[in-house]
């Protein structure tokens, strides 16, 4: 599930690597996490990385 989580943040139209790095490692191994990530970007299609980083920051990691 590690690669779909990188593919699918290179996908978010202002995507960029260290993004990409940083998230994908932060989650790494948490499939939970990694699924409800990938849930939140398919409801959301139009999602930017700010809004990915914020779900992440306040929702993912609050737990």
């Amino acid at each position: 599930m590690d690669e779909q989580i990188k593919e699918a943040l290179r996908n978010i139209s202002d995507s960029y690597e260290d993004f990409v790095n940083c998230y994908s490692k932060d989650l790494k191994g948490n499939e939970e996490k990694q699924r409800k990530l990938l849930d939140y970007l398919k409801n959301n299609p139009n999602a930017q990385t700010d809004d990915v980083m914020e779900y992440v920051d306040d929702v993912l990691m609050a737990n």
